[in-house]
């Protein structure tokens, strides 16, 4: 009966893993960083199960399958759930903006615990150091056994604690409800896996994991509700939020600055070379402002059409010309590397919160008067070409 049930929780959550991870490779949650590889986690995550299915049918003499296949067949669920683990590790880190994959000597080092789960998983079928089968087919642990908890079960800790710690800090406050969502994920697996381990009759691992990466999707389509679904930064409704969570933790040593972005000539791109073009002038804006951002603080975001807004909280002897500067420069940059047949050019307009302007709307109002100031003396033009 304990073996069946087992064998039915196994199904259950194979199927569920499934179902998530198609949804997710075909829905919106595509937009977020690195997302296939949320979705590679959550298929190895599936296959463990597969295997687990496999050891606990044929270690209950309920399907023919020999000691040494019993061992293969541990030796695969070990590997592919250390290969889930592994997977959310890079996606987090992703997520985080470390790109792993482009920082050889990282990524190397960031797979030893894997190699070395390997090593051990090999090393069990001549020592039997993780685990072994007696000659009457019975399951035995070996003196090493907890260590293929460690190394796997490593990558989700370290993510969680990496992830919290980023939660925490004041720039990253129009992420805090990701990260925390990301710190979250290890919660289940981690209180499942100790239990897993003393009642081994009972399906709490496998049911632990596919609540966390059920909670983390689902939780993640809430999230880009909130995303501009062309350029993946935020939209207007997650501007505004941020706007008046800043406006209300402001202190006396800091300067808030609302600030208005506008692409000059915007409907001749679209006029002259298409939608298509205009929508890449689009993308490569948003993906400036992110990048000034993310490097000199602030939060951007797609205000709507070919107006983007920042609202950037800057110590009081800072220089918000600055800021704009940096913006016009990153500009320029991208337009050199990507060789377009226009150049894009954009006016940008600001307005400080003030004593004066202590209500949002003023401040948005006065920074959008501002900025189509500025487009005033950019004048009406046709695309620039290189």
């Amino acid at each position: 009966m304990a073996t069946l049930l087992y064998a039915e929780v196994n199904v259950f959550c194979i199927v569920i893993l499934c179902i998530v991870a198609c949804n997710a490779a075909s829905s919106g949650f595509e937009m977020r960083p690195a997302a296939h590889l949320f979705v590679i986690s959550i298929w190895f995550a599936a296959i463990s199960n597969v295997f687990e299915l496999l050891w606990n049918l044929g270690s209950a003499a309920q399907l023919p399958i020999s000691s040494f296949g019993l061992t293969i067949v541990n030796f695969l669920y070990f590997m592919t759930f250390g290969l889930s683990c592994f997977s959310w590790f890079l996606y987090a880190e992703a997520f985080l903006g470390n790109r792993l994959f482009k920082n050889k000597p990282l990524f190397i080092v960031s797979t030893l615990p894997l190699v070395l789960l390997a090593v051990l998983l090999v090393r069990s079928a001549f020592d039997g150091c993780l685990f072994y089968f007696d000659e009457n087919g019975v399951y035995h642990r070996g003196p090493l056994f907890y260590m293929q908890q460690i190394l796997s079960y490593g990558y989700i800790a370290f993510t969680s604690c990496k992830t919290l710690i980023s939660a925490m800090h004041k720039k990253n406050y129009a992420l805090r409800d990701d990260f925390l969502l990301l710190a979250s994920f290890a919660i289940s697996p981690l209180i499942a896996a100790p239990f897993q381990a003393i009642y081994q009759n009972i399906p709490i691992l496998p049911v632990g994991v596919t609540v966390s990466f059920l909670l983390v999707y689902v939780n993640s389509l809430k999230t880009l509700i909130s995303m501009d679904p062309l350029t993946g930064i935020p939209n207007r409704r997650q501007l505004l939020r941020h706007l008046s969570s800043e406006v209300r933790t402001l202190e006396e040593n800091e300067c808030l600055y609302f600030m208005f972005i506008d692409i000059d000539s915007f409907k001749q791109i679209n006029d002259t070379y298409g939608h298509n073009e205009g929508d890449r002038a689009l993308m490569m804006t948003a993906s400036v402002l992110k990048a000034v951002c993310e490097k000199y603080g602030g939060f951007c975001a797609r205000y709507g059409g070919d107006e983007f807004a920042i609202v950037h909280v800057m110590d009081q002897n800072a220089d918000i010309t600055f800021f704009c500067d940096r913006i016009s420069k990153e500009l320029k940059r991208r337009n050199e590397k990507e060789a377009m047949a226009y150049t894009v050019e954009a006016s940008i307009g600001y307005a400080e919160y003030t004593a004066e302007l202590d209500n949002i709307q003023a401040l948005i109002y006065s920074a959008d008067y501002a900025m189509y100031q500025i487009k005033k003396t950019h004048g009406p033009k046709k695309p620039s070409k290189h």
